[in-house]
């Protein structure tokens, strides 16, 4: 048995965050020893699991770089693990930084694929230089969690082919399933009609999810289905949360805006889309829509045509007219409805135990 640490900035509601708490309930479940680290407490709203062990290094700031050294160095001391396997590039950087001093296994994770950095800060974008950097010259291991990120990292750093492998997410199906009456709720909270199409769109309102072609293809849409509705569920930055809201109103377009602190309701939906255009990896969102047996289109980026098989529709990004297309297309074939061989396919590809596993041959 192993003894593990999983090393994540905080614990909120987030994708990656769930892929933690996953992996943590599945390598616990066999045995193995399991520390969920954190730099900050969790947030108030995040996914409780009392039965996983929870350090957070009390770091009070970006620029509290001492007192965070010495509580993370105490932390090594005392837990001594036999694997640190960092999330996302912050905690990769300080996982590389230690693993010349350690005695653990570092595996870093990487989860985006193809970013545009133009849109964050300098400081992201020196942040990615320095993780890259790492990844070169330490001996740590990597795992991305999907191969549109592989490739992305190969194709500017070759040397790093044979450090890199892919392994997929995973979902607890147990909890990740359709429910009517989540979707008889939300549908009345909303005040949609049982004669309205509803389609969804999940994500944390930020430039890679790009709203704005879903917006875009929203007002073609509903030219030729005038019955139909559309949500965004998330949350983001004000700025920006004003910039896409601007959008919609500015092509006459009502969305339903609605974020609460729990998963997504997909059951709720009649028909899902994805519109990110660039970064995504192994889309969350997508797959636990997926699971749910609705029907849904994904623009095509990162890992979303194998997340989708034969069940669903890619079309390339930033193009809404195309979109719009795919999405009436649907609608008029009368294929909103719930496909239980698709969920089967979620079932079979992705799910915990499978994550699980291919982690432990990792770490084996």
């Amino acid at each position: 048995m192993h003894k593990i640490t999983l090393f994540i900035r905080s614990l909120n509601k987030g994708g990656a965050e769930r892929q933690l708490l996953y992996l943590a309930r599945g390598l616990q479940d066999l045995g193995h020893t399991v520390t969920v680290l954190t730099l900050y407490p969790p947030a108030p709203d995040w996914y409780p699991h009392d039965d996983i062990t929870l350090h957070h290094l009390g770091k009070k700031s970006r620029w509290d770089i001492i007192g965070f050294i010495k509580t993370y160095v105490s932390f090594l001391k005392a837990e001594n693990p036999d694997v640190i396997y960092s999330f996302l590039t912050v905690q990769n950087i300080i996982a590389c930084l230690s693993a010349p001093f350690i005695r653990s296994t570092v595996i870093c994770g990487v989860r985006a694929s193809d970013m545009d950095l133009s849109h964050y800060s300098k400081l992201d974008q020196m942040l990615d230089w320095v993780e890259k950097l790492l990844f070169r010259i330490t001996g740590t291991q990597i795992i991305s969690n999907s191969y549109a990120g592989k490739n992305w990292i190969v194709q500017r750093y070759p040397s790093l082919t044979s450090k890199i492998d892919v392994i997929h997410n995973g979902l607890d199906l147990t909890t990740c399933t359709y429910s009517e009456q989540d979707r008889i709720k939300y549908r009345s909270l909303w005040n949609v009609q049982d004669n309205e199409i509803l389609i969804g769109h999940v994500g944390r309102y930020d430039p890679m999810k790009d709203h704005e072609t879903f917006i875009k293809a929203a007002k073609i849409i509903l030219k030729t289905v005038p019955n139909a509705r559309f949500v965004c569920w998330g949350h983001g930055t004000e700025k920006y949360t004003h910039h896409i809201k601007d959008i919609a109103h500015n092509n006459a377009v009502p969305i339903i805006w609605y974020y609460e602190p729990r998963n997504p309701s997909y059951s709720v939906f009649d028909l899902y889309c994805s519109s990110s255009a660039f970064g995504e990896g192994h889309s969350n969102t997508l797959t636990e829509a997926m699971a749910h047996g609705i029907p849904c289109i994904s623009t095509d980026v990162g890992d979303a045509q194998l997340i989708l098989g034969s069940y669903g529709t890619v079309v390339p990004k930033s193009n809404p007219e195309l979109l719009a297309e795919k999405i009436i297309q649907k609608i008029k074939n009368s294929e909103i409805n719930i496909n239980t061989n698709q969920i089967k396919w979620v079932e079979q590809e992705f799910s915990v135990n499978s994550l699980v596993k291919n982690i432990l041959l990792k770490i084996s």
